[in-house]
């Protein structure tokens, strides 16, 4: 299985304030701002979980099904890889198995 984690960009950096996460991009001079499902999501990449690990604590912390939780991850993703906040590698799906 290939390795999915990534490493927060260098022009990236998490600010907290007064109860609420952005990701400041300081490269381009924006700022994402992040509502508690799409912190969880970014706290859990930073912490070198994959997508799919991610997927799963947003599932049980939210009390949502593991689908809908991945089209979330996965449309968050979108979003930062557009960005340029994440490689394009960690929003594609991983490949499927057959055995």
């Amino acid at each position: 299985m290939m390795d999915l984690s990534f490493a927060t960009p260098l022009h990236a950096v998490t600010v907290e304030v007064a109860g609420a996460a952005y990701i400041v991009d300081l490269r381009a001079g924006t700022s994402v701002a992040l509502n508690r499902a799409a912190a969880l999501i970014w706290r859990g990449l930073v912490a070198g979980q994959t997508p799919a690990q991610v997927a799963r604590e947003l599932a049980a912390g939210f009390a949502i099904d593991e689908p809908r939780a991945r089209a979330d991850v996965a449309a968050f993703l979108s979003t930062l890889v557009a960005r340029g906040l994440v490689p394009p590698a960690l929003a594609e799906p991983p490949p499927v198995h057959v055995g």
